[in-house]
């Protein structure tokens, strides 16, 4: 969900909230649940007019993003090991270029390609065989994003 404010006719400033899901491979073979990001973000977009129904814009999305794991367990030198991994804020980095196409004065669609980057860093803490320990990892998620919307 997005909102923008038009506060030129070639700047527009909004604000994003954003709501994903994502599994590696190997989680998924493990058959691990689905981890959870949440995203919060400010997005100031240059914008474009080509002609009276459609427009060209430029943004980039930069703000705070909370990602949580879906089962407490994580993959030590080729093994998983059970324990609890405790929800990251990181940041997120979201940079698009779009157009938006008037249907009609009220209502639009748009289309959007670029990058979505989110960086964490989570606390595990494990045990082993009666022996414990607690470690950090960071966790980098790059992905291109190919977004379709409505606008209003």
């Amino acid at each position: 969900v997005q909102y923008m404010a038009r506060l030129h006719r070639h700047f527009a400033l909004g604000g994003l909230f954003g709501f994903e899901s994502w599994q590696s491979d190997a989680r998924d073979d493990a058959d691990l649940d689905r981890n959870l990001l949440l995203d919060l973000a400010i997005v100031p977009q240059g914008v474009l007019p080509v002609g009276r129904d459609v427009e060209l814009y430029a943004a980039f999305g930069i703000g705070l993003s909370l990602d949580t794991i879906g089962d407490d367990q994580i993959n030590v030198g080729g093994a998983l090991v059970s324990g609890e991994i405790d929800s990251a804020l990181g940041l997120a980095l979201l940079p698009v270029i779009g157009a938006r196409f008037a249907i009609s004065r009220d209502v639009g669609l748009l289309v959007e390609l670029g990058y979505a980057l989110h960086s964490y860093e989570h606390e595990a803490d494990f045990s082993v065989a009666a022996v414990g320990g607690s470690t950090d990892f960071d966790l980098e998620l790059g992905e291109l994003a190919l977004n379709f919307g409505v606008t209003f």
